[in-house]
């Protein structure tokens, strides 16, 4: 049996042991349960190729060392006690590697639990490293996302200490938090670490890992002179042997060029692995959905939309959720406003909101206080927004990708959901051959007026598939 499938089965041991013992069981105890669980199957278990939920596009070697192993199996009990999502261990294709010190590229679908695979091994860095020292650098995209990354640190990383870093907030109150702490990790979306580079608060020589989260969507946004910035500064180190691990949800030629440029460390070529199906073809030139998401879709016009979106939270339940995307600012406010006053707890999160408003959008709805949220593609991608029913597309996204990833806001660590997308036909043919495509690859139902749509139409630049 691998190392892969051994950590899953050890996370799954320390749960059963934590609940059954009381107390937090020792590394001999789930040893032990692991090789009793492996005696009773009576054979070796399939590899996670087999699983079918990740499809590394290489062996996955053992760690370099025994430390690495052990490493998963002691923060296999942290996990279970601290509730780290079931979901999380998918993604454990990359560990061996990773927690070996290799660099890691992975592609890895929406609601893989992905956050997990990387920040094991980045802990283990920040222990290996001296006391007071900058170890390791998490860089993603979004306020949104680096605030979440950072709370999962803070969740699972012990006595690690992480502070988060972003553009829109206080900072000189970042830069304080930062002298102050001296932490081990810093999150940062990449401007703000940049900007704390060139004025000296932050000395990146000595990090030893850095992870670049959703770096497809940093590439769209424009970060990649930052990003190049970052590394020049952490290349200053020139006797730390850097590990990069690189995470993406799509692979097209721009993010194969980023990952071949800054994952090639010492130990050789880095380890490729597909986690859900996300190289889609092979290549990486395709997309797939979540077949765990219902996709449904409604021909409308856009004065049509109101009614329709009225119906659809009419009908959902009390315990539903909705995330309904619209392409600009003003529309977000306008329809989050008309359900306000329609008593409905609704949220608006766009760029123009204040961080605090958005971060207040953002607890409201994960505690279900405000069950309706309108967003701008800020909330699309990265952020973990549990238990989330349905989402609609209420305005197409600009492209095939920001779709996959919208729709994957629901459905997520196991879970099933549903998508709704309102198409209109004065503007919208270029994407049915897409949506078509997209929803037939997940086992789901195609109207046929979009069939026909499709076999007419001709798609456009951003929605070739």
């Amino acid at each position: 049996m691998g190392v892969v499938k051994d950590a899953k089965i050890a996370r799954k041991c320390a749960k059963k042991l934590l609940a059954k013992l009381g107390r937090e069981p020792t590394q001999a105890e789930i040893a032990k349960a692991v090789e009793k669980k492996k005696a009773k199957k009576g054979k070796a278990a399939p590899d996670a190729a087999a699983h079918g939920d990740a499809t590394p596009t290489a062996a996955a070697p053992p760690p370099a060392s025994a430390s690495g192993a052990a490493y998963l199996a002691e923060h296999a009990v942290a996990c279970a006690r601290d509730g780290a999502p079931a979901a999380a261990v998918e993604p454990a294709v990359a560990w061996p590697a990773a927690c070996g010190g290799g660099d890691v590229v992975a592609l890895a679908k929406t609601g893989s639990g992905k956050t997990l695979a990387y920040l094991l091994p980045a802990f283990r860095a920040a222990a290996a490293a001296p006391a007071g020292s900058l170890a390791v650098v998490v860089l993603a995209p979004t306020r949104e996302l680096a605030i979440q990354i950072g709370a999962d640190a803070a969740a699972w990383g012990g006595r690690m200490e992480t502070v988060v870093v972003y553009g829109g907030a206080d900072r000189r109150g970042q830069q304080r938090e930062l002298r102050a702490k001296r932490p081990s990790c810093v999150v940062a979306t990449p401007g703000r670490l940049k900007d704390f580079v060139d004025d000296r608060s932050l000395d990146l020589a000595a990090v030893a890992c850095v992870v670049l989260d959703e770096a497809d969507r940093m590439l769209d946004m424009g970060f990649e002179p930052q990003l190049a910035a970052i590394v020049d500064a952490m290349d200053g180190g020139a006797d730390v042997e850097r590990q990069t691990l690189f995470f993406s949800a799509t692979w097209p030629a721009g993010v194969r060029k980023l990952a071949s440029k800054y994952a090639r460390g010492a130990a050789g070529p880095p380890l490729v692995v597909s986690i859900g199906g996300a190289l889609g073809d092979g290549d990486g030139s395709g997309l797939r959905a979540n077949a765990a998401i219902g996709q449904s879709f409604f021909k409308l016009d856009d004065s049509e939309k109101d009614e329709q979106l009225a119906k659809l939270i009419d009908g959902m339940a009390d315990s539903d959720r909705m995330i309904c995307f619209t392409n600009t600012k003003r529309r977000v406010d306008y329809l989050a406003k008309s359900l306000w006053a329609d008593g409905f707890g609704a949220s608006a999160i766009h760029g123009g909101r204040s961080q605090a408003e958005r971060e207040e959008a953002l607890r409201k709805f994960k505690t279900n206080e405000w069950p309706l949220m309108f967003a701008t593609d800020v909330a699309a991608r990265g952020l973990d927004l549990p238990d989330v029913s349905v989402v609609v597309n209420f305005d197409m996204p600009r492209d095939v990708e920001q779709y996959v990833h919208r729709i994957g806001r629901t459905g997520r660590a196991g879970k099933s959901g549903r998508s709704v997308t309102f198409w209109n036909p004065a503007y919208d043919t270029e994407c049915a051959g897409a949506l078509a495509k997209i929803a037939r690859d997940a086992g789901q139902p195609v109207p046929d007026w979009l069939d026909a749509v499709a076999a007419k139409g001709k798609a456009g630049k951003n929605w070739a598939v």
